[in-house]
């Protein structure tokens, strides 16, 4: 089935050549230094990029990147003009930041550049303040578009998917571009249709290929990701009673196909109806949807505070909480403690960690090639492609979240790590952040888009905060430059103060608890406000919300299947027998823990039948379920006319015997089981006699006294009484 729902945009930057007749024009422009580059300087206002070997037949409009550095002053820009001194466009520093890299465009007509006759120069006129106070004050450009040599196409492939994140158990899809009649490639497509099913975990491209009749063909790519269903389960439940599944903070649906369209019950504690038929196979995933949360208020007065220096060394990056702990970690090892700051210890070192606040669970940030976490400071970057657990003493656990794209977070700066609800935002760099939503309940990374958060940062490659939902938007909370607990709203681009304080020293980690709704954060050295030395980890009471909203089909991940079985007892069928002895034995199989024969739970897997009646067992399973079932006996002398064994065909030597015996019989025509009981008809040893086998031996350590053997086959049934001395 699918999932939540985003389309992957191709890669920026990606440049694709075609090798047939559509084929890309991409040059950057040379400069009258002969460098890709222009620099900026007072003098020289007016830059010139001359591109040679232009091509006609561009059949879409063509783009212009501008990209460099420069200190460019509010309303200040640089005017594009092609020949003839025609305006084509305008840039700037689209974040206005000072010295930082950046990346502009404009459009250029498609007319204009099949009017160009091999070459253009276009001229950019510096308008308002741009000065040269940067290391490298510099521009480049580039010129990029699709042509044809055999003449402009009619009409362009185009093809996207509405939904392109797939599981691996979605059934075949046929693939639809426009216009029709061109040709789909990539991985998992076989004429057109797209089988998942066929695709391990990862993210791929289908081409789209249309080719005209004057030869010019045009190509248009889309990426889907696959995930892989989880492993199927098997269950024993009780006949004809509902079965209760308590999943604890994730909520899953139920249903009788695997399309999850027939549901029968979702939630985190479901009942579903009694089974009345073993095997049944019910369809389960889990339900991403989503928390409310929000910080209402906060209350320092009882505060708590404990130095963790001695513990872990000097602060690191990385607070967490489970039931029981709350870490913070540091560039030695990671201080845990209990809720109340008491006994602390240390762990080892886990750059990266954090909470999924829903389960309580700790998680890090983990790269699956060459397996690792983060393990410095950063500086570099670390691309995650996965979500690993740990245990509360920090060992890695085995649950691995693979992540639908990797997501490379410290670049240039402090990133941001907001824990929450069944999931994680991040964001990848200090000032304009990329943010990215995970979901840790499937893996799915949803982009956010960039945002410049005035994120207070401390000497940690990553500031750690709290992540939050209004039930339409999502939020961010965390310190800010102006000494406050301020709450972000990324839909808006607005930040509200919910809490004020200037003594917070550089606190920059903090997170809360959704039991004991407490605010436990870091800050280095001591406040006037709070106390402590060297590193200080402390806690005070907030009062926040949390609700876990209503789901819809979109959130659904994929499914897996249970099946689901109840055990069963037959005594057989009614029937008629003769005994010699006196003695009748019914076995009730092994492995319950309780056995009451007639009403009377004298816990013996078998019963001796001595008159003709009604014997009814009841038995308690693994699953501890009650089963029963009867037979109607009828104990008769061994007369001609009963299908019986011949008492005679069953031998055994010697008698009496210590427990060593032989069983010889007739040659059976099937397989046959032998059983044998004590006089209270309790069953000690049992054995399978396989077709053509006329003797067993036997070697029992039991008690003195009689025993009963019984041989059951198809030909009918023969008992015999042994004494062992």
């Amino acid at each position: 089935m699918r999932k939540n729902y985003f389309i992957f945009s191709l890669l920026t930057g990606m440049l694709i050549t075609f090798n047939g007749y559509s084929q890309t024009y991409s040059s950057y422009g040379s400069t009258p230094s002969n460098d890709d580059y222009n620099p900026i300087d007072y003098s020289n206002d007016t830059m010139y990029y001359t591109f040679n070997s232009l091509i006609n037949g561009a059949y879409e409009d063509a783009t212009l990147t501008i990209d460099g550095s420069g200190y460019f002053y509010q309303g200040s820009s640089y005017k594009v003009f092609g020949p003839g001194s025609v305006l084509l466009g305008t840039f700037t520093n689209p974040s206005n930041s000072n010295c930082n890299p950046f990346t502009s465009s404009i459009t250029i007509p498609m007319a204009d550049i099949n009017s160009y006759t091999g070459s253009v120069v276009y001229k950019f006129v510096k308008q308002g303040t741009v000065y040269p106070y940067c290391n490298e004050n510099r521009l480049r450009a580039k010129l990029q578009y699709n042509y044809c040599t055999t003449g402009v196409p009619a009409q362009h492939a185009n093809f996207s998917f509405t939904d392109n994140v797939f599981c691996q158990s979605q059934t075949p899809m046929n693939l639809v571009g426009s216009p029709t009649g061109g040709v789909f490639s990539g991985s998992g497509v076989t004429g057109g249709v797209l089988d998942p099913s066929t695709l391990s975990y990862g993210i791929y491209y289908i081409t789209y290929t249309l080719t005209e009749a004057n030869g010019c063909y045009t190509q248009d790519s889309a990426s889907f990701t696959i995930f892989e269903n989880p492993a199927d389960e098997s269950m024993i439940t009780c006949q004809n009673m509902g079965t209760t599944i308590n999943t604890g903070a994730i909520s899953t649906v139920y249903a009788t196909n695997l399309s999850l369209s027939n549901m029968i019950g979702i939630g985190t504690n479901v009942t579903l109806s009694p089974f009345t038929s073993s095997p049944t196979e019910v369809y389960s995933a889990a339900v991403s949807n989503p928390f409310y949360y929000a910080i209402n208020s906060f209350d320092t007065t009882n505060y708590q505070m404990v130095d963790h220096d001695l513990i872990s060394g000097d602060d690191r990056g990385g607070i967490a909480v489970t039931a029981n702990y709350v870490y913070i970690v540091g560039d030695n090892a990671t201080a845990r403690f209990d809720l109340d700051l008491q006994d602390g210890i240390d762990l080892p070192k886990r750059d990266g960690i954090f909470t999924d606040l829903a389960q309580l669970k700790i998680y890090t940030l983990y790269n699956t090639v060459a397996p690792h976490t983060p393990n410095s400071d950063n500086l570099d970057g670390f691309t995650m492609n996965s979500l690993r657990a740990l245990n509360e003493d920090l060992s890695l656990g085995t649950e691995i979240i693979m992540l639908s794209q990797p997501v490379t977070v410290g670049v240039q700066d402090q990133a941001v790590i907001l824990a929450g609800y069944n999931e994680l935002i991040v964001g990848t760099a200090y000032g304009n952040y990329d943010f990215y939503h995970i979901s840790i309940l499937n893996g799915l990374v949803t982009p956010m888009g960039q945002d410049s958060l005035s994120v207070s940062g401390s000497e940690n490659w990553a500031d750690w905060g709290m992540s939050g939902f209004d039930g339409t938007d999502r939020h961010a909370y965390y310190r800010d430059d102006n000494d406050s607990i301020v709450d972000y709203n990324f839909t808006t681009d607005t930040a509200i103060t919910i809490f004020g304080i200037s003594d917070f020293s550089d606190m920059a980690s903090f997170i809360t608890h959704p039991v004991n709704h407490r605010f436990y954060g870091h800050y280095e050295g001591g406040t006037t406000t709070f106390g402590g030395d060297e590193e200080t980890l402390f806690y005070f009471q907030i009062s926040d919300s949390a609700a876990r909203l209503a789901a819809t089909p979109t959130n659904y991940a994929c499914p897996n299947k249970i099946t689901f079985t109840f055990n069963t007892l037959d005594l057989g069928a009614d029937t008629t027998v003769c005994s010699g002895d006196g003695l009748y034995i019914i076995p009730g199989g092994f492995g319950y823990s309780s056995y009451t024969w007639n009403g009377v739970n004298n816990n013996f897997n078998s019963y001796a039948v001595q008159s003709s009646g009604e014997v009814v067992l009841s038995v308690v399973d693994n699953a501890n379920c009650t089963i029963t079932d009867s037979v109607n006996v009828t104990v008769a002398p061994c007369t001609t006319g009963l299908d019986e064994l011949d008492a005679t065909s069953m031998m055994i030597y010697p008698v009496p015997n210590n427990g060593t015996f032989q069983i010889s019989f007739g040659t059976l025509s099937s397989e046959a089981q032998i059983t044998i009981v004590d006089a209270q008809g309790k069953q000690i040893a049992a054995r399978t006699v396989a077709q053509g086998e006329t003797t067993v031996d036997m070697n029992l350590e039991v008690q003195s006294g009689i025993y009963f053997v019984r041989l059951v086959s198809e030909n009918g049934t023969s008992q015999r009484a042994v004494s062992i001395q």
